[in-house]
């Protein structure tokens, strides 16, 4: 993950298909609000957080990200890279994104 011009980039490419879970499990996190938070993973998922946003990386046959919104929207992003827009939400950590699903295709993986 890195930034460029201000637009927030997922790049797995140093990442191991054994870093993955191979079994469900409950992480626990603070959200913006400092309150105490639960998701449930399953296998085939690496968690962690970034602005305290959880982002959830999950093996699939292809790359793609979806952004959860607190409004209940999703929007999906066809690339490894948000728009500015929504860079700054997460960089300021505005609130309004819930969480991030970063979608990695396996053949990236070693």
């Amino acid at each position: 993950m890195k930034s460029s011009s201000g637009h927030l980039t997922f790049n797995p490419a140093l990442l191991r298909k054994s870093e993955f879970l191979t079994a469900s499990k409950i992480v626990s996190y603070t959200d913006l609000r400092g309150q105490k938070q639960s998701l449930e993973l399953s296998s085939g998922q690496l968690f962690f957080t970034f602005c305290q946003i959880p982002v959830i990386y999950e093996i699939a046959e292809t790359s793609s990200i979806v952004l959860v919104f607190e409004n209940g929207d999703n929007q999906n992003v066809n690339s490894n890279t948000l728009d500015k827009s929504n860079s700054h939400s997460i960089f300021g950590r505005k609130g309004d994104i819930l969480s991030i699903k970063v979608f990695v295709d396996q053949q990236l993986l070693k």
